[in-house]
């Protein structure tokens, strides 16, 4: 059984994340209606991101391309709780991260 605890809740963003040359920024966090990512570094000439939310089994709930440095993510049908989100080029992971639904 895995456990987490928070150790400030007062957290409104995630900074300063880097995988394979780019660095991924989510706000806010925890997120209301909508959160944005901010990915730095990556040449989205060659291609768009796969971004992945899934819920603590592992399960993809929502799935969408990240096609500009600055994209919103709406939060649709996701319930209040812990989420994780997995970014990734087809080939391999650049980002990853936790994100907090209020």
């Amino acid at each position: 059984m895995t456990s987490f605890n928070v150790l400030d809740s007062s957290l409104v963003s995630i900074n300063g994340i880097s995988f394979e040359g780019a660095t991924i920024s989510i706000f806010p966090n925890p997120v209301n209606e909508s959160a944005t990512f901010l990915v730095d570094g990556w040449d989205f000439s060659s291609g768009s991101l796969h971004l992945e939310i899934l819920d603590m089994y592992g399960r993809t709930l929502k799935e969408t391309l990240l096609q500009d440095p600055h994209s919103k993510i709406g939060r649709s049908e996701l319930a209040a709780g812990m989420y994780f989100y997995k970014i990734s080029d087809g080939a391999k992971i650049v980002g990853a991260g936790k994100l907090m639904f209020k």
